[in-house]
């Protein structure tokens, strides 16, 4: 089956991923994964994308971003995949991609999902996803967002001052967020989405997506079409 193509609209919360071909890396040390961070911080101000929050591992980076016009996000990754490979395989003495495929984007219903999605990324393990790998090499959002340190790639979302009133207020409801996890459904949906590229929100939500679009948002139902009967 064809794959759709991405939909990417302005002014929406974008969650995007790309993973790199097993048995490869993209990062051997913190040097690595700082070289990422700086051209995360150069290209997403170029192409007019915030970035809401992030997560670089070895085995691939994940943010969600805010686009400032509808074509932002893939000009982003693009740019961000290719300048990084280039880097990476100078400093490493290799040839060839570090990318399995093309990167993964979904649209999310900021409301419901973008304190969720922040609590995912925030934990080095994502709720389990690498279970028994290690997790000392990887870098984040989540030191900005506990108060650690401020993160100059880091634009917070309007639904972070939902965690309370006060910057320590919310340090510490974000600190306690990521310590509790998710739950398994929640889990669920979202790593469905991403596999599925369709919108992460409830119905309304997507149904007002739709209306900008003429590409499917949802899955087709399954079956033949009923046939009307004739006359």
């Amino acid at each position: 089956m064809a794959r759709l193509e991405r939909f990417s609209l302005a002014n929406h919360v974008h969650w995007v991923q790309v993973s790199v071909s097993q048995p490869q890396v993209m990062a051997h040390d913190m040097a690595d994964l700082q070289e990422l961070w700086r051209l995360w911080c150069t290209q997403s101000q170029s192409q007019g994308v915030a970035v809401h929050a992030y997560l670089f591992d070895p085995g691939q980076m994940s943010a969600l971003v805010t686009p400032s016009h509808d074509q932002a996000v893939g000009v982003l990754m693009q740019s961000l995949g290719r300048q990084y490979v280039q880097r990476f395989n100078r400093r490493h003495h290799r040839v060839g991609t570090l990318w399995s495929g093309r990167y993964r984007s979904v649209l999310v219903e900021s409301q419901r999902w973008m304190l969720p999605l922040m609590t995912f990324l925030g934990a080095p393990d994502r709720g389990g996803e690498r279970e028994g790998a290690p997790h000392a090499l990887f870098l984040s959002s989540e030191a900005h967002y506990a108060g650690v340190k401020i993160d100059p790639l880091i634009t917070p979302h309007p639904e972070v001052w939902r965690l309370g009133n006060t910057p320590f207020a919310r340090e510490a409801q974000y600190t306690e967020m990521v310590h509790q996890g998710l739950s398994a459904s929640d889990l669920s949906l979202m790593k469905g989405a991403l596999h599925s590229g369709w919108p992460l929100g409830e119905r309304e939500f997507v149904a007002n997506l739709q209306n900008q679009t003429t590409r499917r948002l949802t899955p087709a139902k399954r079956g033949r079409p009923r046939k009307t009967p004739s006359n």
